[in-house]
C-alpha cells in the first residue's frame, strides 16, 4: 500500500511538475510574508542563519505537503451536466475490461475476427484485445456470438478475394454478454480490405456515439455504461485525447436533450494515461 501511494505521488509530480513547483514557491512566499508582518507588527523574530534555515525547512515541508495534496492523482472526476437529465457522468482511471455494467468496444465495420499484424483487428487495439483476452482467441465463439448479436441488423454484402463479408453501418451496436460483464461492440471504423487498414473521421465518431446512446437507452436500463477514449488509436481520428473526451461529453449532452439518460456513464482512461490530462480544467469548463 505504501509503495502504491509513493508511486502515485511520483507520477502526480511527474505529470504536474510545474504545478507542484508553483505550489511549493507559493507556500514559501506566503510563509515568509506572514513572518515579516509578524516581525514588523507583533513580536521581533530573532535574526541569523539558524532562524532562516528553520523557517526555510518549515516552508519547504509545508509546501511539499501542499503540492502533493493538490497533484496527487484522483481516480475519478464527476462531470456536471447542466439543463439536461443525466444520471451520472464520471471520468475514471481503470481497466476497461474489468468493469461491471456494459462496456463499449470500438470495432471496424466488418466486425473482423482475424487478429494479428497486418489484419484489420490489430492485437494492440481494443477490438483485438477483446478477441484475444476476453474470447481467449476463440474465433469461432466470437463469430457465433457476433452473428447472434447482429441478427436483424442491416448490412451490405461485400465480395473480395473470393470471400464474402458483411459490412455494417457505422454506429451499429452488437450486445455480447460474458459472465457478469456485457460488451457493446460499436462499429466505428471504415475498413480497406485490400490494404487491411481502418480509419474514421470526427463525423463518424459523432454519428457512432449518437447511435450508441440511443441503443443504450433501449438496452441497458439503469446499468452503468463504460466507454474508453475511442477513435484516436487505430481509428486514426486526428484529435487529441482531451478533445475526444470533450466530444464524448458533448454527445452525451446532446443525446440527453432529446431524451433523459437514466443510466450512469463512465469515461475510462487507462491508469497512467489518466495522469497526463488536465481533467480538473475540463471539469471547470462543464461547471
Amino acid at each position: 500500500m505504501t509503495n502504491e501511494i509513493l508511486t502515485k505521488i511520483k507520477i502526480g509530480i511527474k505529470y504536474k511538475k510545474w504545478r507542484f513547483i508553483e505550489l511549493l514557491s507559493f507556500d514559501i512566499t506566503v510563509l515568509f510574508t506572514v513572518l515579516s508582518i509578524i516581525d514588523l507588527l507583533l513580536i521581533e523574530i530573532p535574526r541569523g542563519w539558524g532562524t532562516f534555515l528553520m523557517f526555510l525547512i518549515i516552508g519547504l515541508s509545508s509546501g511539499f505537503l501542499l503540492g502533493v495534496s493538490l497533484t496527487y492523482p484522483r481516480e475519478k472526476i464527476k462531470i456536471p451536466m447542466k439543463n439536461v437529465q443525466v444520471e451520472d457522468v464520471k471520468i475514471i482511471s481503470g481497466d476497461i475490461f474489468n468493469l461491471d455494467g456494459y462496456t463499449v468496444i470500438p470495432v471496424n465495420e466488418y466486425y473482423s475476427s482475424e487478429v494479428g499484424e497486418g489484419c484489420l483487428a490489430d492485437p494492440s487495439s481494443l477490438h483485438g484485445k477483446y478477441i484475444q483476452n476476453i474470447k481467449g482467441g476463440n474465433i469461432q465463439e466470437y463469430e457465433e456470438e457476433k452473428e447472434r448479436a447482429l441478427e436483424g441488423q442491416n448490412y451490405e454484402e461485400i465480395n473480395y478475394d473470393g470471400k464474402s463479408y458483411k459490412k455494417y453501418p457505422i454506429g451499429t451496436v452488437a450486445e455480447v454478454p460474458k459472465g457478469r460483464f456485457k460488451y457493446l461492440l460499436l462499429a466505428l471504423c471504415h475498413s480497406d480490405l485490400e490494404r487491411n487498414k481502418s480509419n474514421a473521421n470526427v463525423m463518424d465518431l459523432w454519428n457512432a456515439l449518437m447511435k450508441l446512446w440511443e441503443k443504450c437507452k433501449e438496452k441497458v436500463g439503469r446499468s452503468s455504461v463504460n466507454i474508453p477514449i475511442i477513435g484516436g488509436g487505430f481509428g486514426q481520428i486526428e484529435l487529441k485525447p482531451e478533445h475526444i473526451i470533450q466530444l464524448i461529453l458533448m454527445s452525451i449532452y446532446h443525446s440527453a436533450k432529446k431524451e433523459n439518460i437514466i443510466f450512469p456513464i463512465n469515461i475510462i482512461i487507462y491508469h497512467e494515461e489518466y495522469l497526463k490530462y488536465d481533467l480538473y480544467h475540463l471539469k471547470k469548463e462543464w461547471t
